[in-house]
């Protein structure tokens, strides 16, 4: 194992790129359409880097590189992290989200993760990549059924693994890569992949099942009423629309505090309440940061107890300590809010988020670049029986600066 060296940064057309020494590199997806001898000899040298480097994440497709002729190549953390926050919703769902075990963390979810390429490569699916198989307590169809090429014995190896309750259930490391030594020969002859016919079978089982949990899962409350008595059917079915026809949380508020609401909802990472201060069909510029910043920071909370996030104000309340690296200096102060007409308002404020033009170099050393933006906009709102909501945003003026 050797280390890699990075030299900075460029931005095109809104995208950001490493750059480097020229080294030929392939994509962890050209995996999926490599000859059988050659892709399962690339999971075998997959598997020996993380048994060196031990992530202990469930690392996105993007953080993984073949070298041309031999090697892994292995993005550092830091790198993977900023990826993440200038990822679209589906970006993050194809890269990463759809590929995770929720509940899984620590050293098993590299056993985890080098199994669903098994899978993925074997089957042509991502194991977790459909809905059914999610609701379904995140069981995979058996990848028997999409390639009745593989052995039976090899195939309970896979679907043992991809069905542990826990990572107390799944092989060390050092273990999977023996086992899966020795299943590599039967792997490389389970070309190309076809259905079994018991698939459709499945399939429809499947389908009853999950609509099954789906109801109960929606629908719980009533049905254990329905085993009390009609007083408490009538009781939790009154509940039930009552919820629904609950108000937002901003219900009750002035319009002015309602906008407060909304840039507070930045800082707090809070999505669902953004979206109530919005109007049907309105969108903000900062929801696709700050869904992004919130799947960042709590991947991380679950995998180092840090989100990774210095709030801004407490950051100026404490002077502008120095900041440590791989943390960034996030959120919206100095907020004003002023009256233009009775369904107009201007908000002024600073932005202080990650600086995606500092250099990456200097970043791993000090930390990564703070951006300070001061901002202008204009808000136009609407009531709606008792609360208000934001029907039109306007960017009236934004001024940016380095902070050093």
């Amino acid at each position: 194992m050797h280390e890699w060296y990075w030299q900075g940064f460029t931005q095109l057309n809104e995208k950001r790129y490493i750059y480097f020494e020229p080294m030929e590199i392939l994509p962890l997806h050209a995996l999926f359409s490599m000859p059988y001898d050659e892709a399962f000899e690339r999971i075998a040298e997959i598997s020996e880097l993380m048994r060196l480097t031990k992530p202990g994440i469930f690392l996105p497709t993007d953080a993984i590189f073949f070298i041309v002729g031999g090697g892994v190549l292995l993005l550092p953390r830091s790198i993977i992290e900023m990826q993440i926050a200038g990822k679209s919703a589906d970006e993050i769902w194809e890269t990463s989200e759809q590929w995770i075990r929720p509940g899984f963390r620590g050293n098993g979810t590299t056993v985890y993760l080098l199994t669903e390429y098994v899978y993925r490569l074997l089957t042509g699916h991502v194991p977790l990549g459909d809905a059914d198989s999610r609701d379904d307590s995140y069981t995979p169809l058996p990848p028997q059924l999409l390639n009745q090429q593989i052995p039976e014995k090899d195939g309970r190896w896979i679907q043992n693994i991809l069905t542990a309750k826990s990572v107390s259930e799944l092989p060390d490391i050092e273990e999977w890569i023996k086992q899966f030594n020795t299943r590599r020969k039967a792997f490389i002859t389970a070309v190309p992949p076809k259905n079994s016919p018991l698939l459709d079978n499945y399939l429809e089982t499947r389908a009853k099942r999950v609509r099954r949990k789906r109801f109960l899962r929606k629908r719980g409350n009533l049905l254990i009423g329905l085993g009390a008595a009609t007083v408490m059917i009538l009781l939790f079915a009154v509940s039930m629309i009552t919820r629904a026809l609950e108000p937002p949380q901003t219900a009750g508020l002035e319009p002015e505090e309602m906008i407060a609401v909304y840039y507070q909802s930045q800082n707090d990472l809070d999505t669902e309440l953004l979206n109530e201060t919005l109007d049907r069909g309105v969108r903000s510029e900062a929801e696709n940061l700050v869904t992004n910043l919130f799947v960042t920071s709590r991947t991380r909370l679950a995998y180092e107890q840090n989100d990774g996030i210095f709030p801004a104000q407490e950051w100026l309340d404490q002077g502008r300590p120095p900041v440590d690296p791989g943390t960034i200096v996030y959120g919206i102060t100095s907020l004003e809010i002023t009256q233009i007409d009775d369904f107009t308002f201007r908000a002024e404020y600073d932005f202080w988020l990650p600086d995606s033009g500092s250099d990456p170099e200097e970043d791993a050393e000090s930390g990564i670049g703070i951006l300070k933006q001061h901002i202008v906009e204009e808000l136009d709102v609407r009531q709606e029986k008792d609360y208000w909501l934001i029907t039109e945003i306007r960017r009236v003026w934004i001024g940016s600066e380095e902070v050093e």
